[in-house]
C-alpha cells in the first residue's frame, strides 16, 4: 500500500521600501517569463481587443 502526502509551502508577496517581491518558504522567489495581456481567459492569439463593442474597449 502507497502512501502519499503533501505539504503546502508558505507563500507571500511582500512590499516594503525595496519594492514588491514573491517570498515562498522564506526566500525570495524569481518567476522567468510572466506576461500580462489582453486576451481573455479562455481566448487565444486570434482574439482582437479592437473588434469587440465599445462597451467592452
Amino acid at each position: 500500500m502507497a502512501t502519499a502526502f503533501s505539504q503546502s509551502n508558505n507563500v507571500s508577496v511582500v512590499s516594503n521600501d525595496e519594492g514588491i517581491k514573491l517570498v515562498v518558504d522564506g526566500k525570495n522567489f524569481m518567476i522567468n517569463g510572466m506576461n500580462w495581456d489582453y486576451y481573455p481567459i479562455g481566448t487565444n492569439y486570434s482574439y482582437s481587443l479592437w473588434n469587440q463593442s465599445d462597451n467592452v474597449i
